[in-house]
């Protein structure tokens, strides 16, 4: 490996291709000062490869100082612009910044201590916080990396949505229900050991969920049916004792696909 352009002797590429990512990444200086206080505290390594997803992979054990964040981003390509290879990058680091947040989630859960809505719902909360530090980036980074004009920047800079708008838009991409079966397959047992009056947690089944990698991977059009099908379908699963600010944001998607909306009180 080679030490990325960051000049940071803790941050380095796997790959040429890593390297000038990391280039056009660190020619802005938010980006630079953000990507050198994460090597402050843990090693940082990007490869950029023939990957369908990002991912970060954090190495070592918790309480020792010699980490490592290894982050996996996908190749620019047709389907996957470069303002999105930069989202990518960008959002895995803020989410290995948060590492501590994650462990000690994990830790609890471990325990049997965190049920299954608890650790979908905190899990999000944690991302959502690392998508509003990549609009933050990306609000001060843009004309730096030459971002200026393309359809997908308001996105990726505008004023992040509500928690709220954000749990609704990854239920129905069934992004939650991944992070739900992360939680049957490795808390499940401790969970429903020390709880087993928990029946939601224990009664939870990953054949039950969908799947979002395969959400993913559908071309566009199906994608889109899919979305308003499953946007349509939460209408009627609303629980009685939801707040005005969750229904309102369940109204406002149903707007927006064109669900038909009987009327409820708010």
């Amino acid at each position: 490996m080679n030490p990325v352009i960051c000049s940071n002797n803790n941050v380095f590429a796997a790959n040429i291709n890593s390297a000038k990512l990391s280039d056009q990444f660190c020619s802005c200086p938010a980006a630079k000062k953000m990507i050198e206080a994460l090597a402050a505290k843990m090693q940082v390594i990007l490869e950029q490869g023939p990957f369908p997803n990002p991912r970060l992979i954090v190495r070592g054990d918790p309480d020792e100082t010699a980490r490592i964040a290894h982050i996996l981003i996908p190749q620019e390509s047709k389907e996957k612009k470069r303002i999105q290879v930069l989202s990518h990058l960008t959002f895995e680091l803020f989410n290995a910044k948060n590492t501590p947040e994650f462990e000690s989630l994990v830790k609890r859960a471990d325990r049997g201590e965190v049920a299954l809505a608890e650790y979908a719902s905190s899990t999000e909360k944690i991302e959502h916080q690392a998508h509003a530090g990549r609009n933050r980036i990306f609000s001060q980074c843009a004309k730096t990396w030459n971002l200026e004009g393309d359809p997908l920047l308001e996105k990726f800079r505008g004023k992040p949505v509500s928690f709220e708008t954000y749990l609704f838009e990854t239920e129905t991409s069934c992004h939650t229900d991944s992070i739900r079966k992360r939680w049957i397959e490795n808390y499940q047992k401790q969970r429903c050991k020390k709880y087993p009056e928990d029946t939601v947690s224990c009664t939870a089944r990953k054949a039950d969920l969908c799947d979002y990698s395969q959400v993913q991977a559908m071309p566009k059009a199906r994608k889109d049916a899919f979305i308003h099908e499953r946007t349509c379908s939460f209408f009627s699963n609303l629980l009685p004792g939801s707040s005005p600010e969750e229904n309102e944001t369940v109204v406002e998607a149903m707007k927006e696909q064109g669900c038909p909306t009987p009327h409820f009180e708010l």
